[in-house]
């Protein structure tokens, strides 16, 4: 649950800084949010695995075990749309299409 609760702290703060973003249209902190989705990328991942192991471990767990991982690849989905954001600044500013959420 940390981790979840870890992701969507770092997802919320990437939503506000992609709105300020957007307002600024500053190019360096596009990209900066842009790296941020790799953070929230490997918690996800993280994430998921350790969910997954107790979910194999203890058969009773499947049913909120997929609850959990439905919320946190939710929450990495937020995270993703802010980069979403970020790119049509670079976009908008640069007029070249970049796709910085690999």
């Amino acid at each position: 649950m940390s981790n979840i609760e870890r992701m969507a702290a770092m997802a919320l703060t990437m939503v506000d800084r992609a709105l300020a973003v957007y307002a600024s249209q500053d190019l360096d902190e596009a990209h900066a949010v842009c790296e941020a989705d790799d953070d929230v990328d490997a918690f996800y991942k993280q994430t998921f695995n350790v969910i997954l192991s107790y979910m194999l471990e203890n058969s009773r767990l499947i049913g909120p075990g997929t609850h959990l991982l439905q919320v946190a690849h939710e929450i990495e989905r937020v995270a993703d749309r802010s980069t979403n954001v970020a790119e049509r600044v670079i976009y908008s500013v640069t007029g070249e299409l970049q796709d910085l959420n690999v």
